[in-house]
């Protein structure tokens, strides 16, 4: 399954990464997806913090604090990249080195179960949502998830200690992104 995921952005290597796995559309919340993590991104690179360790990117880390911060990879997947609004994400992404963000397009079968198993945790800034299937589907390989209080099951989320939960804004998102990446390694599993 991961050399089948790996298939589609081979670039990926071993980093690390955040999973979105979609449809690329505005309910969604890739937009703010994007635009939290390249102001999470700007700001720790900022602040001298390594962005992603084995991509080589970023000042090499000067205190402790930092060193234990990393920006993990994104990985955005889902059809409606051909749409105006996913050309418009790309083109937001492009503001970044093309290592940080990869969009494999719409993974099925072994390639989107090996981006399942593979992440760091799965995130969905969704405006709305009723379920949720793809949060159960990154539950169900064992991966936290990282969604805003708009999709329906964020109350089972935080009970069960599985993910974080924020509201689905720009700042939010960016604070969901924070939040995730200031946690420390154990408590990431």
């Amino acid at each position: 399954m991961r050399e089948a995921f790996l298939a589609t952005c081979p670039a990926l290597g071993n980093r690390s990464y955040l999973l979105f796995l979609s449809r690329i559309d505005e309910k969604k919340g890739v937009d703010l997806l994007i635009n939290g993590y390249k102001m999470l991104f700007r700001q720790l690179a900022e602040d001298g913090v390594c962005i992603t360790r084995a991509a080589g990117l970023g000042k090499a880390p000067t205190s402790l604090p930092a060193a234990r911060k990393q920006m993990p990879t994104l990985v955005i997947a889902g059809p409606g990249l051909d749409s105006r609004y996913g050309q418009g994400l790309r083109q937001a992404a492009a503001e970044l080195p093309a290592s940080v963000v990869f969009f494999p397009g719409m993974l099925t079968g072994d390639a989107k179960w090996g981006a399942f198993y593979g992440c760091e945790s799965f995130v969905l800034p969704s405006h709305q949502e009723n379920f949720g299937i793809a949060v159960v589907e990154a539950l169900a390989c064992s991966k936290p998830v990282l969604i805003t209080n708009k999709v329906n099951i964020w109350r089972e989320v935080i009970a069960n200690g599985c993910g974080l939960v924020a509201d689905d804004t720009l700042k939010g998102t960016q604070e969901l992104l924070e939040r995730w990446i200031d946690l420390p390694p154990l408590r990431k599993n």
